[in-house]
């Protein structure tokens, strides 16, 4: 406790000054102790928007180079192309990105593909929680969460973007319900343990993660 405080409160437990500070020296010095703490606090919480926002716009940067790739392989050799670029390609964009932004970026989801992409147990959780809310009526274009975390004495600001299925969306002739059975085989046997189908047009695919070591 603030040597200031203390004196603060001393004062007015005894009715008289605590020590040869005087409850008129102590009022004052309390005042800039909680001025200290609103502006850290104020402090901390612009931090924690700016990072937010820089974690918005590398989650666009990815996710335009991640559609520009995955494009561009349907028009040269259609879904079993695009199955290759999504496997050997998304990561990579990550990657990149990540060192470019000095965060980490990966994509996530509840019902997985590539086993690599597993949720932990922080993101499994926003991701339940993404669909609670998308379950009770909420709009997920612009669904987000970000909070300050602490793991294993350190800590570390996480942020996660729902990414859902949009109207008319070719991953859908991949990821649908009506998958050719030729095409389905193909994913199978690169996806042994493939979960990831079945969606349909504003389902819930999975989320871009964020995580800085603070």
């Amino acid at each position: 406790m603030s040597i200031f405080l203390f004196t603060f409160i001393k004062a007015i437990q005894t009715g008289a000054p605590a020590g040869t500070m005087s409850l008129r020296k102590a009022i004052p010095a309390l005042a800039l102790i909680c001025l200290a703490v609103t502006l850290t606090s104020a402090q901390a919480g612009d931090d924690l928007a700016q990072r937010a926002a820089d974690s918005r716009e590398a989650i666009k940067q990815a996710q335009a180079a991640l559609q520009q790739e995955l494009q561009t392989a349907m028009k040269k050799g259609g879904p079993e192309l695009a199955i290759h670029a999504c496997s050997t390609k998304a990561l990579g964009i990550t990657r990149e990105m990540s060192q470019k932004q000095h965060m980490l970026i990966r994509r996530t989801s509840l019902k997985l593909r590539n086993p690599q992409d597993a949720p932990d147990a922080w993101e499994k959780k926003v991701l339940k929680d993404f669909q609670g809310r998308i379950n009770r009526g909420e709009n997920p274009a612009q669904m987000e969460h970000f909070e300050i975390v602490e793991k294993d004495g350190a800590k570390q600001f996480r942020y996660m973007k729902a990414i859902t299925i949009p109207k008319n969306a070719p991953c859908l002739v991949c990821h649908g319900d009506n998958i050719d059975p030729g095409l389905k085989a193909k994913i199978k046997g690169r996806y042994p343990y493939d979960e990831a189908t079945g969606f349909k047009e504003g389902d819930l695919r999975g989320a871009f993660s964020v995580r800085q070591q603070l």
